[in-house]
């Protein structure tokens, strides 16, 4: 029994209480199809103390799947058997539709299927579909040559690639000078890094450009630059001919800031 596993991406814990509003948003959205739902409110409440009662009660259950480093709930996968269950099962709920098609569904139902098998000692293991969830069911009758597609492209390539490097290597040659346009297109991979090149890394190049020249050195050093080079050397030559080292100019300085204080102590009731 254990209450946690770890694999490359993922924390596999016990759920807790805290993880109910996203259980419950879950049980009450359209996701929980699957699974009877959307419930309401007492049975989203029901169904979500239903996991933590399984862990109580049997010493295992569906753990709460969270990502390394983060401790939120994305879904709920592992061991469910209540008491009228017909056989073991490995459930899953997946919370966040945000980490469909990244394979963490899959990477958590390995590590509960290997803890089934090796530490509960399962001797069956099923996971069940909603009566209506015909997809996998329907897989089965597609076409024939559906089937047998991936199969005759592989021994078709593998037909070629011996006949090409193994019979004739010579071929490769002559058909690269006969067929020289579709020999560069492919050689090239379609020129995507071209066209990848031209449309993204030239322009933010020329962007990059642009912001330099124009941003950078018209406006920044020609115009904020260039401003203040001419206006505090103006301001110290006003200033070096105020400091004349005459001591009357001192003086005359102090009278002036006295009179000024004065009036406007005066004028604005200050001196209250």
């Amino acid at each position: 029994m254990s209450d946690m596993l770890h694999t490359r991406r993922l924390v596999l814990r016990r759920p807790t209480g805290g993880d109910w509003p996203a259980a419950r948003d879950f049980f009450m959205s359209g996701r929980a199809a699957g699974i009877g739902g959307p419930l309401d409110l007492g049975r989203a409440w029901r169904s979500f103390a239903a996991e933590i009662g399984h862990w109580d009660i049997l010493g295992h259950g569906m753990w709460a799947v969270t990502l390394r480093g983060d401790d939120r709930a994305v879904g709920l996968i592992g061991p469910w058997c209540p008491a009228d269950w017909p056989e073991t099962e490995i459930g899953w709920l997946i919370f966040d539709p945000g980490i469909e098609g990244t394979g963490i569904a899959t990477e958590a139902a390995r590590a509960a299927i290997d803890h089934a098998w090796d530490v509960l000692g399962w001797e069956t293991i099923v996971s069940y579909i909603a009566p209506d969830n015909t997809v996998l069911h329907e897989a089965h009758y597609v076409p024939d040559w559906v089937k047998l597609a991936p199969f005759i492209a592989m021994l078709a390539g593998l037909l070629v690639a011996f006949q090409m490097y193994i019979r004739r290597p010579d071929w490769p040659r002559k058909l690269a000078e006969n067929q020289r346009p579709l020999y560069e297109f492919l050689l090239n991979k379609w020129y995507f890094d071209e066209i990848y090149d031209t449309i993204f890394v030239r322009s933010a190049k020329g962007l990059g450009g642009l912001l330099w020249k124009r941003g950078d050195g018209g406006i920044i050093d020609g115009g904020i630059n260039g401003l203040a080079m001419g206006i505090i050397p103006f301001f110290t030559r006003l200033a070096g001919r105020a400091q004349s080292g005459y001591v009357f100019h001192y003086a005359f300085a102090m009278v002036l800031g006295i009179a000024i204080l004065i009036t406007w102590f005066t004028l604005t009731g200050g001196a209250e």
